[in-house]
């Protein structure tokens, strides 16, 4: 559940950056919207893992982190691109499907 979370994490850090770089208003409210959207996914995943499971462990260092620092560096917003967020939402639900139910 943790990877989850750092993957809402990374949407919502890269959604931040795309708002920045839209070029008309429009596009910045519309982009802000997915903002807040991706606040909303953090929120609710920190408090299950502080609440239900006490913990809140670290960012995996290969692939998401690497994944991750990668987009935030990237030069321009078309590879900043928030569906290239994807693959670490989906690295954080492949632990979901092989963590052990207690």
């Amino acid at each position: 559940m943790s990877q989850l979370l750092h993957g809402e994490q990374a949407a919502l850090q890269l959604c931040g950056q795309l708002t920045n770089a839209c070029p008309t208003m429009d596009a910045k409210w519309y982009a802000g919207s997915q903002v807040i959207d991706e606040v909303r996914h953090v929120e609710v995943i920190s408090k299950f893992l502080q609440r239900k499971m006490g913990v809140i462990y670290p960012i995996d260092r290969r692939p998401s982190k690497v994944l991750l620092d990668k987009l935030l560096a990237a030069p321009t917003w078309k590879t900043q691109d928030a569906r290239h967020a994807v693959p670490l939402r989906g690295h954080g639900g492949r632990h979901l499907r092989h963590h052990p139910r207690r």
